[in-house]
């Protein structure tokens, strides 16, 4: 959430980190960001309409940056970025109460997300 400290932030985040592998971790978030976004461009057009934010933000801010950006998208949107714990695969019997949503696969591990209609039980398999 938007009010989190930094503390939380990072606590809260080890869920993800730890079935999330390193190198997959960056192209999730784009990813993300870009099913929040609705955003269709392709990986290329994507890379290409980023080179300004390589260029203008320094590489070792772009993190912070991206973390900043998420805070602000899940406490700006009302009900949206929740995370559901379950075990086992949720599509067609776990329904979101959010859009978007995450649930994360306890018995998986897996992370998917629901970018439907509140109520929808179809779910993506990111990880």
């Amino acid at each position: 959430m938007a009010d989190e400290t930094p503390s939380e932030l990072a606590n809260s985040s080890r869920c993800i980190s730890q079935c999330v592998p390193g190198g997959l971790q960056l192209p999730v978030l784009i990813y993300l960001f870009q099913t929040i976004a609705n955003n269709t461009m392709t990986p290329s057009e994507l890379a290409n309409e980023a080179r300004c934010y390589a260029d203008c933000i320094p590489s070792g801010a772009q993190l912070a940056v991206l973390i900043y950006l998420a805070t602000q998208i899940s406490g700006g949107g009302g009900s949206g970025g929740s995370i559901i714990d379950g075990s086992g695969d949720p599509n067609g019997s776990v329904a979101s109460t959010a859009t978007p949503q995450f649930y994360y696969d306890t018995a998986g591990p897996g992370l998917y997300i629901n970018s439907g209609a509140v109520g929808t039980t179809a779910w993506t398999q990111l990880i």
